[in-house]
């Protein structure tokens, strides 16, 4: 166990006095109180446990070591080589820095923080300025005062928080699961962990004990709930139990007033609730033992505060049924739009269009922000070792943040962007994976029938990038300004590249063909290293033949296949009936034999999960009849049991005239 700087002079005190050294004497002599003295000597008796040498105290007498003159030589060498061991880098000065004025109740001088972090003046001045770029974001501020020196002034509840974090921030994320481990495993606490932790916490006996009770409660509400705890809420638990302790011996404990917000936050019934009750008695009872019946609380405290404190890890977050979070989720989602946006446009790759890194962003996001409204910051053990394996994505995900803090408001930590590059970097894997081949769409027919065959073609075959739509007369240029593999045409024509006719609103035999030309081209890429026309020239691919597709399936489920392909016709054909009485007068014979086939594959595609993609940003605002369609089809998607599609019915509407 290594001591701290002035508990090394004291233990070196007591190690050249030849007689009992009064308490008052070692407080008066350090500028401490009587306090802060006695858990000096209680760190100093750990330290020495195993030892040759004992610490002895005595009423009326004062301390004294029992040791002969060989330990007490012995104790004064390790205490050097201590001191030694001691010298730390910046980022460890300024941790200590950090959590050095969140232990001081008032103003503490230069000279004192130079005397923590054993460092000259100048340095602590500069290390200073990076203490406060640590402290953002956690509304508290560095108060300087001249003749007084520098405080921390906040609320508790935020220098708690401050407090986790600066915690967290010296552990490694594999000593953060190996702390999620020994809570589940009921196992002490390793010894290396507790060695940080006594620097930053509480002593290793203290940290044993919180981890004993956080355990239980662990255990108890999983039992109650019968839902799974996650390793976050689990090792907050145990963070905020240490922190609750460790604060109220210093006499700082949570105001009174907040009890009541803290315990609005509780469920208010079903088992969520009732195991909060049994565990806000534990930890009001685990407190009182802790703080030795509340005899080692510096000040009075309000035991139903500090245990909803405690419990609050484990609080579901609020609903998303209320109109203010639905607004805030609305708000959220656009960020989370433009942030991907921004990562598309730096990493290169269409990012914009991952429809599961879009969710996943957005859950993310929505979950920190329902915790920080509960006042929890969950621990992120991973994301330090996230930092070392992606920087340039991080930074990448770092300044999208930045670009968008200022007009949206939302500002990302540095734990948050770090878990945000775990999405990010799982889209670019799967991005990598499937898109193999670029191509270019070549339609006559305007801009909104070319983006839409994009988007059709990019949903139904994942290898494809389509990296330009443009007209017959352009599409030799764009062949060759793409470096595009394949041409994709609803006209027939002859390109340096392989063409794939299809019709205006791609058929599946339509896909068949794409998906045949790209296994030429694949296998004239393992041939030859590049792309070869051979004998044929570029002539449009044939599609597949349908026995073919069929022999990809197996015999045993052509039944079953032959049922759903019946079923779904069926539907189909239905809803096309209805979409075409209810809209008869908007359409001609070729806009209705066009939009038969659409409904008849878009039943098809919803029946599989997947719908018509496009991306929201690009929707122009309905008209007054657009609204009126909208709303007739959305009867009708009810009607025949669709799920609601918006993109869907956008695409339906372009079929209809005025």
């Amino acid at each position: 166990m290594a001591l701290h700087a002035r508990e090394r002079e004291v233990l070196l005190v007591l190690a050249e006095a030849e007689q009992p050294v009064k308490i008052k004497q070692l407080a008066e002599r350090f500028g401490v109180s009587l306090r802060t003295i006695k858990y000096d000597l209680e760190r100093i008796r750990e330290r020495l446990a195993g030892t040759s040498a004992e610490l002895v105290s005595r009423t009326n007498r004062g301390v004294w070591l029992e040791a002969d003159a060989d330990a007490r030589r012995r104790l004064r060498e390790a205490v050097a080589a201590e001191e030694a061991a001691s010298v730390a880098t910046a980022s460890e000065r300024q941790t200590r820095l950090v959590l050095a004025l969140i232990a001081h109740r008032g103003f503490v001088t230069l000279e004192q923080l130079a005397e923590t972090v054993q460092a000259s003046r100048n340095t602590v001045l500069a290390d200073l300025h990076k203490a406060e770029e640590m402290i953002g974001g956690w509304n508290v501020d560095l108060e300087r005062e001249s003749g007084k020196g520098i405080r921390l002034a906040g609320a508790e509840a935020d220098k708690r928080r401050l407090l986790q974090a600066t915690v967290e921030s010296t552990l490694t994320g594999s000593e953060m699961l190996r702390i999620v481990q020994d809570l589940w495993q009921d196992a002490p606490l390793q010894r290396d962990i507790g060695r940080k932790l006594e620097s930053s916490l509480l002593g290793r006996t203290d940290m044993e004990r919180i981890r004993i009770v956080a355990g239980g409660l662990i255990r108890v509400w999983r039992k109650r709930t019968g839902k799974d705890v996650p390793d976050e809420e689990a090792i907050g638990v145990l963070f905020r139990l240490a922190i609750a302790v460790k604060r109220l011996r210093e006499g700082r404990p949570l105001p009174r007033e907040s009890g009541e917000w803290l315990k609005e936050r509780l469920p208010a019934a079903g088992p969520e609730a009732e195991a909060a009750a049994v565990c806000l008695r534990r930890i009001g009872e685990a407190l009182g033992e802790l703080l030795g019946g509340g005899e080692s609380a510096a000040e009075p405290y309000a035991p139903e505060a500090e245990a909803a404190f405690v419990l609050l890890p484990l609080m579901p977050a609020e609903p998303d049924s209320s109109p203010e979070q639905q607004s805030r989720r609305a708000e959220l989602a656009a960020y989370v739009r433009r942030l991907v946006g921004l990562l598309a446009v730096r990493t290169g790759m269409p990012l914009d269009r991952d429809g599961e890194l879009f969710a996943g962003l957005l859950a993310h996001l929505a979950r920190k922000a329902g915790r920080k409204r509960l006042g929890v910051d969950d621990p992120r053990p991973l994301a330090a070792d996230i930092a070392r394996s992606y920087p340039e994505l991080l930074e990448a995900v770092r300044e999208a943040g930045e670009r968008l803090e200022g007009e949206s408001g939302f500002r990302l930590s540095e734990s948050d962007a770090a878990y945000l590059v775990l999405h990010v970097q799982a889209a670019v894997e799967r991005e990598r994976e499937t898109v193999r081949f670029r191509a270019v769409v070549v339609c006559g027919t305007g801009k909104g029938t070319a983006r839409f065959l994009r988007t059709l073609i990019q949903n139904r075959v994942r290898t494809i990038e389509v990296a330009e739509c443009c007209s017959v007369s352009e599409a030799e240029k764009a062949v060759a300004r793409t470096g595009a593999d394949l041409a994709i045409s609803v006209l027939p024509m002859r390109l340096p590249v392989p063409v794939v006719k299809v019709n205006p609103i791609p058929t599946r035999e339509d896909v068949e063909a794409i998906r045949a030309c790209l296994d030429r081209i694949s296998s004239a890429r393992g041939a030859k290293g590049a792309i070869s026309l051979g004998e044929e020239g570029p002539e449009s691919a044939e599609p597949r033949p349908f026995a073919e597709s069929l022999r990809r399936l197996d015999p045993a489920v052509w039944p079953e296949a032959e049922q759903l392909a019946r079923e779904l016709t069926i539907r189909g054909f239905e809803l096309t009936q209805a979409v075409l009485d209810r809209f008869k007068p908007m359409l001609t014979d070729a806009t209705a034999a066009g939009l038969s086939l659409h409904l008849l594959l878009m039943v098809q595609r919803l029946a599989f999960g997947h719908p018509y993609e496009e991306p929201a940003d690009g929707r122009p605002p309905l008209s007054a009849q657009e609204t009126e369609w909208r709303k007739a089809l959305a009867e009708l998607f009810r009607e025949y049991g669709l799920p609601a599609a918006e993109s869907e019915w956008r695409a339906i509407m372009r079929y209809f005239q005025t």
